[in-house]
């Protein structure tokens, strides 16, 4: 669904629980979001946080562009 945080997960090498664990956010409740747009749509303070834990100098919109 977010393919630029999908790669930067690979370039990091973490999974999805160690990113959830990092950003301190709910691996049930909000990875299901990233990758299959499953539970609805990214909040910003989950988006922030997500920024936050993968360390990345990028825009907020950048990082959370879905496929179109």
């Amino acid at each position: 669904m977010y393919p630029n945080v999908d790669k930067e997960m690979k370039r990091q090498n973490l999974s999805g629980l160690q990113l959830m664990r990092k950003a301190k956010l709910n691996y049930q409740t909000v990875f299901p979001k990233i990758k299959h747009g499953a539970g609805g749509k990214i909040t910003l303070p989950e988006a922030i946080a997500i920024k936050k834990a993968l360390g990345v100098d990028m825009e907020l919109e950048e990082l959370f562009k879905g496929v179109s």
